[in-house]
């Protein structure tokens, strides 16, 4: 195998495995954010939105989020801390 074939294999095989890092990354933080929408949306009114305009909508996404983040601390803050 030549030189230029070796160093373009190389440099191909290079990309592949930092691709695969960055796809794993990304997989993450999509499952990470597709936890919200399957929360909001499983008996929660996101199901189906009864809200017409874009603000009302907007205004009714954002309270949704809110709520899912104050869950989300609850469990993420210690309840020892809680006590004092």
């Amino acid at each position: 195998m030549s030189e230029y074939a070796e160093g373009n294999l190389a440099r191909t095989v290079e990309r592949e495995g930092a691709g695969r890092s960055r796809r794993s990354i990304s997989q993450r933080k999509r499952k990470l954010i597709e936890r919200v929408f399957g929360w909001s949306k499983l008996d929660r009114p996101l199901r189906q939105v009864k809200l017409r305009g874009l603000e009302r909508v907007d205004w009714f996404y954002r309270l949704t989020i809110v709520a899912y983040d104050l869950v989300r601390m609850r469990r993420l803050i210690p309840i020892q801390a809680m006590a004092f």
